[in-house]
């Protein structure tokens, strides 16, 4: 290339040097002192605006758990504005989708209330990520309690020589609120 005249080492040395003070003005720019969620935000905003990335989510993968896109999908949007102020703004959100999946209970419409469920469950994600908590990791928790708990009725109901047919659901929840007592 340099032989025929299109560019030579030194053209391609500038390209590179302004393409990396564009991209990171958190370290040539004035704004040294960025946390590092503004940092990536501004990393999105810089992509979406110079036209190299046509969208801030296409580039989450597909084989994700729902959960994790859920959370990501929320990251990426509120990187670039598309955002909920605070934690408040979107636990009003989950209330007013929970009321939704009223409406459609009542309704009986299953196709709709799947879709009120997976916005209560998008919008919880987007709670979890306003109150920097990772939703993966809290219902991971809460399924190691479920199981701890359920385990302990399985025992008494073994413990018994019974079923859990032979037992009324009080006595179950009864075990169950023994269990959370421990």
């Amino acid at each position: 290339a340099e032989e025929a005249g299109t560019f030579n080492i030194n053209d391609a040395i500038n390209d590179i040097n302004k393409k990396l003070i564009h991209r990171h003005p958190h370290v040539f720019g004035d704004k040294k002192d960025l946390e590092p969620q503004e940092v990536r935000d501004q990393w999105e905003k810089i992509k979406i605006n110079s036209g190299e990335k046509k969208s801030v989510i296409n580039g989450i993968p597909k084989s994700a758990p729902a959960l994790v896109k859920a959370f990501r999908f929320g990251e990426k949007a509120g990187g670039v504005g598309f955002d909920w102020e605070n934690a408040a703004d979107v636990m009003k959100k989950v209330k007013e989708e929970i009321g939704e999946i009223e409406v459609e209970m009542q309704n009986g419409d299953s196709e709709k209330m799947e879709n009120e469920i997976g916005d209560v469950l998008f919008a919880i994600s987007s709670l979890a990520r306003k109150l920097n908590i990772n939703p993966e990791q809290a219902l991971n928790k809460t399924l190691q309690k479920f199981q701890k708990r359920f385990n302990h009725i399985e025992s008494k109901v073994a413990e018994s020589g019974k079923t859990f047919d032979d037992f009324t659901l009080d006595q179950l929840e009864a075990w169950w609120q023994e269990a959370k007592g421990k």
